[in-house]
């Protein structure tokens, strides 16, 4: 007798764990639909030029701890266009660094990301900063082209005319990258040497963009945002042309603000 009340309680409980589960589901599904739908609400606003109110919208969407990292991806990219219609760019680069802490460098976002975030840095004259999300443009392109090779290598329907029009089309935006950071180096050197005081002078807001954060950012946000880059800029990883360099300037600004 025992026996057969344990085996009926195991039963109800599988039940009511198989139950609970299906309403899990379900429950995740529509929140699902309700977030898509508001997306398309969002984007429709944002189509008519109505931008405020495509932010306010989006902003629903990201808020709702049931969205799906991929839709909170998509939905932070389309408010910050929206934000960038609107000029307000520290709003934009808050959007984006949100979406790069939700992609991997071999994400669609992840380049194009960065890309954004280097033309916002260059609308707020911080040169530094958008050199760094530049070279990660040049990395993430890097990373394309090995990608669709191996997948050419394992697909014989990609012919080597395509291969090869896909680098050069990739080598194309590199240039692309690498004119603008000449550009933004002549701008910050001219400034460094007294041109107007800029990012090289010694305001602690000129060491903040070196390290990409704002004036507002705390003691801890600070030296997270010095690790992360001087892990990647560091000469023993890093060999690439001008690292030694940014490695220093980003140094020199982490001292200054300790």
């Amino acid at each position: 007798m025992a026996s057969e009340a344990a085996r009926v309680a195991s039963e109800a409980a599988q039940r009511k764990a198989t139950a609970q589960a299906a309403a899990t589901r379900e429950a995740a599904r529509e929140a699902a639909i309700r977030c898509h739908q508001r997306k398309t609400v969002a984007d429709n606003l944002y189509r008519s030029g109505q931008y405020q109110r495509a932010v306010a919208e989006y902003g629903k969407i990201t808020n709702d701890p049931r969205c799906t990292v991929q839709l909170k991806v998509v939905t932070l990219w389309n408010r910050s266009s929206a934000l960038k219609e609107l000029e307000q760019y520290n709003s934009v680069i808050n959007d984006c660094k949100s979406v790069l802490m939700l992609c991997t460098p071999g994400d669609t976002y992840y380049g194009k990301t960065h890309h954004r975030l280097a033309g916002m840095y260059r609308k707020l004259e911080q040169w530094h900063s958008a050199d760094s999300h530049y070279s990660a443009c040049i990395e993430s392109t890097a990373n394309l082209v090995e990608k669709f090779q191996v997948v050419a290598e394992q697909n014989s329907c990609v012919s080597e005319k395509d291969r090869k029009e896909f680098k050069k089309k990739m080598s194309e935006q590199n240039e692309e990258f690498r004119k603008a950071m000449r550009e933004d180096r002549a701008k910050w050197e001219f400034e460094g040497s007294g041109g107007s005081g800029g990012l090289l002078g010694n305001s602690n807001s000129n060491h903040r963009a070196v390290l990409g954060v704002g004036d507002k950012a705390s003691e801890g946000e600070i030296k997270s945002a010095y690790r992360k880059l001087a892990l990647k800029f560091h000469p023993d990883k890093n060999r690439a042309p001008g690292a030694r360099q940014r490695f220093d300037e980003i140094q020199a600004a982490y001292n200054a603000l300790k």
